[in-house]
């Protein structure tokens, strides 16, 4: 319910900046528990993606001190296991498996907060995966269905402002994909009935997929091409790094500067 939504997205801070005229806000890396809730509220698509994830939490701080989460990015591999060739080809670059993540979810709450841009929370964002993960190139896709701008611009794409904001480089447009609606109009993953009639054969009832998709009261639809971009961080110089304990610290003050979590004696 909202109430774990709130608790969740909460971290106590011990040191809001006294006598600043703004808030307090800093990057965290944040485990599945908090950054699930918040995506599921806050996203469109109310979900979190399988395979590897690793969440970023920009906090804000109130005046009594609290710290409340603002903004939630989700960074991982993706579901294309050929997309880091197909942007070598496209871009003529080393993108490979072991220096591309995927940008596969952004939000923030509402209201908007305008000293909090999301250009600044993707830039805090990038810098950490550069430096700790090895991380060169970040790719991610824009909806038209969900984001699309309310008066064309004169420019090939039509979602995805904050992309081109934060520096990104467009590369076009992906294939339509087929996916799937219940009989709520409710969009399902194309996956979704494939999935059912596999359960269906383990259990010993060896069914065809369209029978699959007939039995959940699934329809067949066309989604609309992404806007594709990729941002290149540039050359990684020193050797990446795991950090330890990364749910729990904290990687920038509001100034960018690494700082310890309050309380500990670490030197980020």
């Amino acid at each position: 319910n909202d109430n774990r939504i709130e608790a969740a997205s909460r971290y106590t801070a011990n040191y809001n900046a006294v006598g600043s005229t703004e808030p307090l806000h800093y990057l965290k890396e944040i485990p599945l528990t908090i950054a699930k809730p918040f995506i599921e509220k806050w996203h469109y698509s109310q979900s979190v993606p399988t395979g590897k994830n690793i969440f970023f939490g920009w906090y804000t701080t109130d005046f009594t001190g609290t710290a409340i989460l603002y903004a939630v990015g989700d960074f991982g591999i993706g579901v294309n296991p050929n997309l880091a060739k197909y942007l070598t080809r496209l871009t003529g670059k080393n993108v490979n498996q072991s220096n591309l993540f995927e940008l596969k979810r952004l939000c923030r709450m509402e209201p908007i907060n305008p000293g909090l841009p999301l250009t600044k929370f993707l830039s805090l964002c990038h810098k950490t995966l550069k430096r700790d993960y090895g991380i060169r190139f970040i790719v991610s896709f824009s909806d038209p269905e969900h984001n699309r701008f309310a008066s064309q611009k004169d420019v090939s794409y039509n979602s995805g402002g904050i992309y081109k904001a934060a520096n990104f480089e467009y590369l076009g447009k992906t294939n339509a994909e087929m996916h799937v609606v219940d009989e709520n109009g409710t969009k399902r993953h194309r996956k979704y009935p494939y999935r059912y009639m596999q359960r269906q054969k383990v259990r010993g009832n060896p069914i065809k997929l369209d029978e699959a998709r007939k039995i959940l009261g699934l329809t067949r639809i066309r989604t609309e091409p992404k806007d594709r971009w990729l941002l290149d961080l540039g050359e990684h110089r020193k050797t990446s790094r795991r950090p330890e304990s990364k749910s729990s610290r904290i990687i920038s003050d509001p100034a960018g500067k690494p700082v310890a979590r309050p309380g500990s004696s670490a030197s980020l």
